[in-house]
């Protein structure tokens, strides 16, 4: 029997890209069904500054590491969580520094450092002339003007620590996860809080399982939600929730430390744990009409030690999955079909966390 356990410090989520429309009108270019641009995001360690970003070369398959301090002579900061882009900007959560970075998607080069204080942010999410960003400190929502980049209103949420959150139904679903106190004593959400962008209030808290951590809107209207548990009888798993009816759905047993979508299939990414401790990659896929979860094997499953991150190219649907291996040397990208077979492998740097598909 295995143990099903992951941990947050290794959990890589919200590794979908969410991609709208500002009021720039320089826009990033694609050649056939290959993408211009394609982004990865490197985590680094904690305490380090050694956060970082790499270009993907999906036509030629190489990957130019550090490509951020090239361009722009200097490192990301310490600790990248998030990226996203919308427009012709990329932004990018740097945790640890309390920045938001805004880069010039076609250039790479550094348009704007938003200082964010000591709010810790945490995930991104755009929509119209806005992002939002999660943040730890107070628990809370901001609002960054994307033409100005300037801070603007804070929704303060009643819920724990926020992280991934989406835009669905003109509203902002932001997913509550932990706290812990001064002797290190854990506290788990289970709701998502819902924000009205009209008026950038929380207007009301939806239950749905312990420890809510990712968020994507659906093609379909639904939203589906990953969870960590709570490590004890409440396990990890995806919910899928009917905004209309407002009832989730929960799919139990598999570990999931994030995952990504496309079409009618989830795909998720986590670590299950043997008699002796040792770590076994996870990976699975939701049929999303059945909503059963079948496991999904690569034909380089062995070789992976710890999936970390998981992307589909909207273009051609190649599934991109990186592998920390074992969190203090750099990762390894696998480009793989969605049937598993192995297309090509590339080195990263230091924690490959997530990708950007620049449009």
């Amino acid at each position: 029997m295995k143990k099903t356990l992951f941990y947050i410090s290794i959990a890589a989520v919200m590794l979908m890209t969410a991609c709208g429309k500002d009021n720039d009108s320089e826009k990033a270019t694609t050649n056939g069904d290959q993408q211009a641009k394609v982004y990865l995001l490197n985590e680094g360690k904690q305490g380090d500054n050694n956060a970082s970003l790499s270009l993907v070369n999906i036509e030629e398959k190489t990957i130019t590491n550090n490509y951020f301090q090239t361009v722009n002579g200097r490192p990301l900061g310490d600790v990248a969580q998030d990226i996203i882009q919308h427009g012709s900007k990329i932004y990018i959560s740097v945790s640890e520094s309390g920045t938001i970075e805004v880069i010039d998607a076609k250039s790479g080069k550094a348009i704007k450092q938003i200082d964010m204080g000591s709010r810790y942010p945490r995930y991104i999410a755009a929509n119209g002339s806005k992002i939002y960003v999660s943040c730890y400190y107070p628990h809370s929502v901001v609002s960054i003007d994307t033409t100005t980049l300037e801070i603007g209103a804070v929704c303060t949420l009643s819920g724990l620590r926020p992280e991934g959150l989406c835009v669905a139904d003109n509203k902002l679903y932001v997913c509550n996860s932990y706290d812990a106190d001064e002797s290190n004593n854990y506290s788990y959400d289970s709701t998502l809080s819902v924000i009205d962008l009209a008026t950038f209030t929380e207007s009301k808290r939806i239950n749905i399982a312990y420890n809510p951590q990712q968020v994507i809107a659906l093609a379909d209207g639904r939203l589906a939600i990953n969870f960590f548990g709570d490590y004890g009888l409440n396990p990890s798993g995806v919910a899928i929730y009917n905004i209309a009816e407002d009832k989730a759905t929960l799919i139990l047993g598999i570990p999931v430390a994030g995952m990504t979508a496309n079409d009618n299939t989830i795909f998720t990414y986590g670590s299950d744990y043997d008699e002796n401790w040792n770590a076994v990659p996870a990976l699975n896929k939701i049929d999303l009409t059945t909503m059963l979860a079948t496991p999904f094997v690569p034909e380089m499953i062995g070789d992976i030690k710890a999936p970390y991150g998981m992307a589909i190219n909207p273009t051609n649907g190649e599934i991109y999955l990186t592998d920390a291996q074992n969190y203090t040397t750099n990762g390894d990208l696998y480009c793989i079909t969605s049937e598993g077979t192995l297309r090509w492998k590339a080195e990263t740097s230091l924690l490959p966390k997530k990708l950007c598909f620049v449009k």
